[in-house]
C-alpha cells in the first residue's frame, strides 16, 4: 500500500511539471526517456517528492 501511494506521488509530481520538459527538449530538438526512481525506504510527503523532481527537471534544462 505504502508503495503504491508513493508511487502515485512520483507520477503526479512529474505530471504537473512534465510541459516545461517537454517544450524545452522540443527548442533544443532531442527526445528525452526519464526514469525517476523512489530509493529511500522513508516515506515523503507530495510537496518534499514534488520538489525534488522539480530539481530533476531544473538540472535537465540547464543542461548539466
Amino acid at each position: 500500500v505504502k508503495r503504491n501511494l508513493l508511487r502515485r506521488r512520483m507520477r503526479e509530481a512529474y505530471r504537473l511539471q512534465k510541459e516545461p520538459l517537454w517544450h524545452y527538449a522540443e527548442r533544443q530538438g532531442v527526445s528525452l526517456k526519464l526514469s525517476l526512481r523512489y530509493i529511500t525506504k522513508q516515506e515523503h510527503s507530495f510537496k518534499s517528492i514534488y520538489n525534488a523532481v522539480s530539481k530533476v527537471v531544473e538540472h535537465i534544462q540547464k543542461g548539466q
